[in-house]
């Protein structure tokens, strides 16, 4: 099946869905041969050179609320430089809680309910048209570099990558940082590395993840004890984070009910009362954090530099953002991302800085997702929209239109076991999901037969759930936001994909590559139990 360019009810042209059937090249070729006739149209005064760079960095588990310039006491200061020459988005929601289904979102402009990675450890189907493919055939180089091993060859994740830097596949990776991934400092020496050795004067995507944030939280001096002194030896290991929620568990349930708790569930009991919960008694852990967060932004900056003294800053376009954030005390998935969608872990950064430094300054408090990185790229260099996609171009915004979406959505894929049956049009339909539409969201966790609704204008840290209590009002904007997030689900058409252990490998090599994997996602936190899932 070939594809078709189509004019959709709006006036744009796009493509025809894909099929399954190898014409994925040729829908590319076609989405830039429509693109190069729209970039013609646009510039008829006379033709515009290509961007020398596209620069997406990703911070893994950074919460929005830890960047100086989204009001934090954090110190951020190249970030935050990076800001008042960009644009900042206020609110913007990640399209789920874990890394890999987060990533492939930002690199297909798609909802997990399409383009089929539910949580860590699955893999990415080769139909879904990705942020470096279409680059590539538009002349770029590509290049991606990663310190997580959510992010994983193993799993396809790198499709379109020339160049692709990643830690090793076994347990026999660096010990260093969070004690499964190189530290920031290491990653921007591979990026610069890079830049100085291979690039030959084309067009270069660049795509640079760093992982610190995530736990553990062992940030090296100065900035272990930037915020606060710390026990010496003390390090947020996971078994550390652990001990912590655990801790939590037991002061709002007690010990035996607490000790029921299974993995990475929740409970309905663990939720409503988790008022009771004693705040900030994990102080030493959030030093940690914050001190992670400002190690990140020195290597950020140290990387802003190195491209600035090559002469390549000024005219890129480069973003900033996150894939999620991570829950401290605020709620009862403490100390962990992927088992809710509140706003600690759904909230992530995003700011762009346009070549000359354009739209400096700018703030926009309208609501966006992460879905909406990729097709922003895009039509900042004039290529066309792949068609089926989800996001939206947020150069319309940054121009003081209105948004066309008006409803965002999010998943937390976690827990990993009894809740993804053979009977489910989409493996997450029975865990956490959240809508959200201007100053509303609702949540609801299916298998607790949960629902929340909150106003984040007036409550932003989700205290008050409204439906405990409801007026009419607001049974009528639950309505409407129900209505929203069951259409969404109904009509997930996710591609297909498999939790990698149970994919039969070629070779013993193979096999104790994927069951090193394994281990390693689990002692993060994404896999329960001793077995695959």
């Amino acid at each position: 099946m070939q594809p078709s360019v189509e004019t959709n009810p709006s006036g744009e042209q796009t493509l025809s869905p894909r099929g399954g059937d190898g014409s994925h090249g040729a829908r590319i070729f076609c989405a830039l041969l429509l693109g190069s006739i729209l970039a013609g149209l646009a510039c008829s005064e006379g033709p515009t050179p290509p961007e020398r760079l596209v620069l997406l960095i990703s911070l893994d588990t950074t919460r929005a609320d830890h960047i100086g310039a989204y009001g934090s006491t954090v110190q951020t200061p190249e970030i935050d430089r990076m800001a008042a020459e960009g644009v900042l988005f206020e609110q913007v929601s990640a399209a789920c809680t874990t890394t890999l289904p987060s990533h492939v979102s930002m690199m297909t402009g798609t909802w997990p309910t399409r383009h089929g990675v539910p949580r860590n450890g699955f893999t990415v189907h080769p139909s879904n048209l990705m942020l470096p493919e279409i680059l590539k055939e538009a002349g770029f180089d590509t290049a991606g570099f990663s310190a997580a091993i959510a992010l994983s060859e193993l799993l396809d994740f790198p499709q379109g990558f020339d160049h692709w830097d990643q830690d090793p596949e076994t347990s026999d990776g660096p010990v260093v940082a969070n004690r499964e991934a190189r530290r920031a400092a290491a990653i921007t020496d591979a990026v610069i590395d890079y830049i100085d050795r291979e690039p030959d004067g084309s067009p270069l995507f660049l795509f640079v993840h760093y992982v610190d944030p995530h736990t553990p939280y062992d940030p090296p001096e100065p900035f272990r004890s930037l915020y606060g002194p710390v026990p010496d030896g003390f390090r947020g290991s996971y078994a550390t984070v652990l001990k912590a929620r655990g801790a939590h568990h037991h002061s709002v349930l007690g010990p035996e009910e607490a000790s029921r708790i299974k993995g990475n569930r929740l409970t309905r009991r663990l939720i409503e009362n988790w008022s009771a919960a004693p705040l900030g008694h994990d102080t030493d852990l959030a030093r940690l954090y914050a001190g992670e967060v400002t190690y990140l932004d020195r290597e950020v900056g140290r990387l802003l530099e190195a491209l600035a003294q090559r002469g390549l800053h000024d005219d890129a376009l480069i973003a900033i953002t996150s894939d999620h954030g991570e829950t401290f005390w605020e709620h009862a998935d403490s100390w962990s991302h992927g088992q809710a969608t509140y706003e600690t872990t759904v909230r992530v950064p995003l700011i762009v800085r346009f070549p000359g430094g354009k739209h400096a300054g700018t703030r926009i408090s309208t609501p966006v997702s992460n879905v909406d990185v990729m097709p922003t790229v895009l039509d900042f260099l004039s290529l066309a929209m792949p068609d089926p996609i989800d996001g939206q171009s947020l150069l319309p915004l940054i121009s003081g239109a209105e948004s066309k979406r008006a409803t965002h959505f999010s998943q937390g894929p976690l827990p990993g076991d009894a809740f993804e049956g053979n009977d489910l049009s989409w493996i997450n339909e029975r865990k956490t999901h959240c809508v959200r539409k201007g100053r509303w969201k609702y949540v609801r966790i299916p298998y607790l037969d949960r629902e929340e609704l909150y106003d984040l204008e007036s409550d932003p840290d989700e205290k008050s759930n409204l439906l405990l209590n409801p007026s009419p009002d607001v049974l009528d904007t639950r309505r409407i936001l129900e209505g929203e997030l069951d259409k969404w689900l109904t009509t997930a058409s996710p591609f297909p994909s498999e939790f990698f252990p149970r994919m039969r490998s070629s070779s013993d090599a193979d096999a104790a590559a994927r069951r090193d994997m394994l281990e390693r996602l689990r002692r993060l936190g994404y896999v329960d139990g001793p077995d695959d899932r």
